[in-house]
């Protein structure tokens, strides 16, 4: 609905800046898709024109990495002015990573694209206090992509799983995720995966009957397997649906 009082359009556009900038302080980069959602605009045009003007003031800057041939993908990321007026006047600055297109290699996309629309699908639904693994303060065994709390009081580890690793790979991973359970760090591991790959995922899983501690084999129990669970990207965050 176009908004015709000046005074509340402004208001409303500040918002959007404001939704946009806490945003990316958290995730640095992101694309128009994702930015449409965190600012809560339909159309392409709304975020490409709300982008643009942060841009030219220098509170955010765009990357495009190439696909194939003339089609490109277009990051937008938070520079160190951005991060200054990302906080409001009663709140300390926090040093927090800028945007250094150099460090952005297409690969790293499609992953850092479902963390974030996981996260907004979870605090549309009453998730809190997601944090990226990468701010965590404290130096686990195991860096999960994000830690969150769910609406019934649970701090959830979360893991985006875009491809299945080895059989041994995820015994390390089971193990290492036991650790930081046991160390009271988070309570239960959410994998998030492609559709169709939540089930899949979890047979593998199934498949590992041990796991080494100080170089004793520990048998995975009941118990242990319930500290995991697994749900295609679409139906998260309804987690009476996980494998």
């Amino acid at each position: 609905m176009l908004i015709s009082d000046p005074a509340e359009r402004a208001q409303k556009s500040q918002e959007k800046r404001r939704a946009l900038l806490r945003f990316l302080r958290d995730e640095t980069w992101s694309v128009a898709d994702v930015l449409a959602q965190v600012a809560g605009v339909a159309s392409r045009q709304a975020i490409h024109k709300t982008l643009m003007q942060m841009e030219r003031e220098e509170l955010i800057k765009r990357h495009s990495l190439p696909i194939a041939g003339r089609v490109s993908l277009t990051a937008w990321g938070i520079t160190p002015h951005g991060l200054a007026y990302s906080w409001d006047e009663g709140e300390d600055y926090e040093d927090r990573p800028h945007f250094e297109p150099s460090r952005l290699a297409l690969s790293r996309v499609p992953h850092q694209v479902d963390l974030q629309l996981a996260r907004l699908a979870a605090e549309a639904a009453g998730w809190s206090g997601w944090v990226r693994g990468e701010r965590l303060g404290f130096k686990p065994v195991i860096r999960p992509d994000a830690i969150t709390t769910s609406p019934k009081g649970a701090l959830v580890a979360i893991e985006i799983e875009r491809t299945i690793k080895t059989r041994k790979r995820y015994q390390a991973i089971i193990r290492d995720h036991l650790t930081q359970i046991r160390q009271g760090e988070w309570q239960v591991v959410f994998y998030l995966t492609p559709d169709g790959m939540a089930s899949r995922l979890k047979k593998v899983f199934d498949s590992i009957d041990h796991v080494v501690f100080d170089g004793q084999r520990v048998a995975i129990e009941d118990a242990h397997r319930k500290r995991f669970r697994f749900l295609d990207l679409s139906a998260w965050p309804n987690v009476e649906n996980a494998q």
